[in-house]
């Protein structure tokens, strides 16, 4: 399956913990993937990326606003304006790593505000949800290690969409919270999210958009502004689902 290939040397050192963990058995293909950087796209994209200008929207509070970035990254689909993404400008790593089996980002705290997003026209996260047009902010997240929630992700990281309008200080928030706010952009009892994964199978130039044909999952790869270790004190490169969905629905 489609993250084999990102996944073969973690599995090969921690293979009997992470086949126990069904979530981890979807796999990255090599050679399934055409990318689109600035303008450029593949033959068969639906989707194009290219840098913008657009400052952070005024529907966000002004302490977040200025936490952010004051560019974006622009995604374009063939109907027109499909998102803009704006990244936080310094996002603080956690005060420990975690280093639970199936996390792709062992520096981030779970409820670190990443970034914010703007949905010109319907939209569906990783659990084909419908996410209504709107501006969220991002935050960070964990799936739980429970049975009710295998099969869904190759990665436990995730971001978390929660609207605009009822997340008004960039600092960290209370899990329980994250989940009960971004139940708000669903109006079920699943939050909304969007699928995180590390750089293992990114471009050489990033930012870029990735389509992984085989499963019509769209990555957009950026670098993000917390440090990869205390080794690599550069910024981290994050890939982020911002198009299609898992095969399966928990």
């Amino acid at each position: 399956m489609f993250w084999q290939f990102v996944l073969r040397r973690r599995v090969i050192a921690a293979s009997i913990v992470i086949v126990s963990l069904a979530f981890l058995s979807v796999a990255w293909r090599a050679g399934a993937v055409g990318t689109s950087s600035g303008l450029q796209t593949s033959a068969t994209a639906t989707y194009r990326l290219q840098p913008s200008d657009a400052p952070p929207p005024q529907e966000l509070s002004q302490a977040v606003r200025e936490a952010l970035n004051s560019d974006s990254l622009h995604v374009i689909g063939a109907n027109g304006s499909f998102c803009h993404l704006w990244l936080r400008r310094d996002i603080p790593p956690g005060t420990t790593l975690n280093r639970g089996i199936g996390i792709a980002f062992p520096q981030l705290a779970v409820g670190t505000l990443i970034g914010a997003i703007r949905f010109e026209s319907g939209a569906n996260d990783y659990r084909n949800q419908i996410i209504n047009p709107g501006v969220y902010t991002l935050r960070y997240d964990l799936q739980p290690t429970d049975g009710n929630h295998q099969g869904t992700a190759p990665f436990r990281d995730f971001l978390l969409l929660v609207p605009s309008s009822v997340d008004a200080t960039p600092g960290l928030m209370k899990e329980t919270d994250l989940l009960d706010a971004s139940r708000k952009t669903t109006g079920t009892t699943h939050p909304a999210i969007l699928s995180l994964v590390p750089a293992e199978n990114a471009p050489v130039a990033i930012p870029a958009l990735t389509h992984v044909a085989e499963d019509d999952l769209w990555v957009l790869f950026f670098r993000a502004a917390v440090p990869a270790a205390a080794a690599s004190p550069g910024p981290t490169v994050m890939g982020l689902v911002i198009a299609g969905h898992a095969a399966e629905n928990h």
